[in-house]
C-alpha cells in the first residue's frame, strides 16, 4: 500500500453506554483513533458478489493495520466517520494475514447504536 492511496482522514469511533438524567442507558460515541484511509465504492460486479454475503455492502475502506480490528467481539461496537458520512463496519479483513493493511467492508448510513 502506498501512502498516496490513503487520501482521506477518518475517525474510528466506539459505542459506549452512559446514563442520562433519568437513569436510562443511552448509546454514545467516542473517538478512538484518527486514521488515513482510502474509501472505495464497490463496483457493480463487486456489489453483486458482496450481496451473497450481505445485501447492503456499499464500500471498502482500506487502512493500515491496527490491533483494534483484530478482535471480532469489538468490531460491532465500532463505526467510521468521514466528514458528515457514517460507515457501519461489517467485516475487517487482514489482507494476506500480514498485519499491514486491513480492508473494511462497510455500509454507509446513520448508526445511532
Amino acid at each position: 500500500m502506498q501512502a498516496g492511496q490513503l487520501s482521506k482522514t477518518i475517525v474510528l469511533q466506539r459505542r459506549d453506554m452512559q446514563r442520562d438524567s433519568h437513569g436510562a442507558q443511552v448509546p454514545t460515541w467516542s473517538d478512538v483513533a484518527q486514521l488515513r484511509a482510502a474509501i472505495v465504492p464497490l463496483s457493480g460486479r463487486q456489489a453483486l458478489v458482496a450481496q451473497a454475503f450481505n445485501a447492503q455492502l456499499t464500500h471498502q475502506i482500506l487502512v493500515r493495520y491496527t490491533h483494534r480490528f483484530a478482535d471480532p467481539l469489538e468490531l460491532p461496537k465500532l463505526r467510521i466517520v468521514c466528514g458528515s458520512r457514517i460507515f457501519n463496519i461489517h467485516a475487517a479483513i487482514n489482507d494476506e494475514e500480514r498485519n499491514r493493511q486491513v480492508t473494511l467492508m462497510v455500509t454507509e448510513g446513520m448508526n445511532d447504536g
